[in-house]
């Protein structure tokens, strides 16, 4: 079992992210050996993420409000700025509870919110309400254009009423990706990265990308990510 750690100061550019947790997805899809990427990055300036079947091509409004890039992933618009970004990248058989999209989302949202009531912010979060969401979320919010942290759905982090943090999946064959927003300052990553050592029963190892994974990014921009055919194709 493979258990690698990327705190990424290196990247903030919007495109080159999505490109990258795409590149580690189909690394782990081809890995020999059960693999995780646990992924930290943020945002150089304010910015507007939707999911990957979110139709944004006539909304005239946003696009000039907004620089825009598609995930590879699910859901609604999310508005980043000042948040932190959590992606993970993992082989299905690394914990029985990934075999299924809810299940895996559950499991996740509760070590990261474990990671934050985390010995170092204790004193911090104890007086709060954060806490999951627990009710069902409406049938169809994929379709049409919404904004993810308005629309909490079960398993969502809440700091009351108020969404704090939320993810979105991308599932293939033997692996999966799940790139969420965490919208807390000065979170101590270190504690995250520890509850999800202690939930998966594994040690994380920090991680630089090879050129291999540079290059196979670089690719993707030209086509994808900077390519306004693929972020207002529908």
């Amino acid at each position: 079992m493979i258990a690698r750690c990327i705190i990424d100061e290196l990247h903030d550019e919007p495109a080159i992210n999505m490109a990258l947790d795409e590149v580690l997805l189909e690394k782990v899809e081809n890995a020999e050996e059960a693999t995780i990427y646990l992924r930290f990055f943020k945002w150089s300036r304010p910015y507007c993420s939707f999911g990957y079947a979110q139709r944004v091509k006539n909304k005239t409004n946003l696009q000039a409000r907004y620089e825009l890039v598609r995930r590879p992933t699910g859901g609604g618009l999310v508005f980043h700025g000042h948040d932190t970004c959590i992606s993970i990248v993992s082989s299905l058989d690394i914990h029985a509870k990934f075999s299924e999209l809810s299940l895996s989302y559950n499991f996740l949202h509760s070590l990261i919110l474990k990671g934050l009531f985390g010995k170092k912010n204790e004193s911090r979060f104890k007086d709060e309400k954060l806490s999951l969401y627990l009710e069902k979320s409406e049938a169809n919010l994929g379709q049409g254009v919404y904004s993810c942290f308005k629309k909490p759905v079960l398993a969502d982090i809440m700091w009351g009423s108020e969404k704090v943090v939320g993810s979105a999946q991308k599932r293939i064959k033997k692996s999966f990706l799940q790139q969420g927003s965490i919208a807390l300052d000065d979170l101590n990553i270190k504690e995250i990265i520890e509850s999800f050592e202690d939930g998966l029963a594994l040690k994380f190892k920090m991680y630089k990308y090879c050129q291999g994974d540079c290059d196979k990014a670089s690719g993707l921009l030209d086509h994808k990510y900077l390519n306004p055919e693929w972020t207002l194709r529908i």
